[in-house]
């Protein structure tokens, strides 16, 4: 594929830039983590080298870009250590702490086991509802991983793609970035639907976009409630885990 044919061609400039500056960060915090002795708590306590707010915000963006292009399990993971490795930044945009993961992985959990059956059930009656008026729908396409046919290694890495990377950039993407933006334009409620409507359109399953859209509300709220995006970061990746597992076990029926 030639430059002139390729659509991302015209960022492959400011996307080497982006991904250069962020490289230059994760290995200055390697260095002051090393220095630190790798204790439990260095991660939050090593010296910081915060990448700047537009370079954050243009790294996810265009790491949906790049997905396109690049299999996710290779652009997602590089970028997951890059943010994980900016403490600060993450306080300040998103009010995520290390110190409180306990209280997201407790709250964030329990909301995300509490909405699990009831968006499933919502899933599943949008589908059939469409199955009794003929019309075929085909399973989401992230389900196809969880064959058991496709052996144990595509499993695991699907697995890992539901429930690790998508839950953490989904929700730094809709709630950590669209959202606020959306609410300096728009009513706090209008922009929670809009931008919960275009993260049931980005999941490209038609039937699915009305459980879709309540499950955006849901986790807009969460966010909302709590104030930190961490909480719903592990409701997401609860829900997507319990779905995943739902998901197997009705394979093996």
């Amino acid at each position: 594929m030639t430059l002139l044919t390729n659509p991302i061609s015209p960022f492959v400039l400011p996307i080497a830039i982006t991904f250069g500056l962020s490289f230059l960060a994760l290995i200055h915090r390697c260095v002051a983590l090393w220095k630190t002795g790798l204790t439990p708590l260095s991660l939050a306590k090593a010296p910081d080298f915060p990448l700047p707010l537009p370079i954050l915000v243009v790294l996810i963006l265009w790491a949906f870009l790049l997905r396109l292009i690049f299999p996710t399990e290779i652009v997602f993971p590089f970028l997951l250590v890059v943010i994980l490795f900016q403490p600060r930044q993450m306080e300040k945009l998103w009010e995520i702490r290390y110190r409180d993961f306990n209280k997201y992985l407790v709250s964030g959990g329990m909301a995300g086991l509490a909405a699990t059956i009831p968006l499933l059930l919502f899933f599943t009656i949008c589908e059939e509802s469409l199955k009794t008026f003929g019309i075929k729908v085909a399973p989401q396409a992230i389900l196809s991983g969880l064959d058991p046919a496709k052996g144990p290694s595509t499993v695991l890495l699907t697995l890992y793609k539901a429930i690790l990377l998508a839950p953490f950039f989904e929700e730094l993407l809709f709630r950590g970035i669209l959202y606020p933006l959306a609410k300096m334009f728009l009513n706090r409620w209008v922009a929670a639907f809009l931008i919960s409507f275009v993260f049931a359109l980005a999941h490209r399953f038609p039937p699915g976009i009305p459980a879709l859209v309540l499950m955006g509300m849901f986790l807009t709220i969460l966010y909302e409630k709590n104030g930190s995006l961490g909480y719903s970061i592990v409701a997401h990746s609860v829900y997507n885990a319990m779905g995943c597992c739902i998901f197997l076990a009705w394979q093996k029926l």
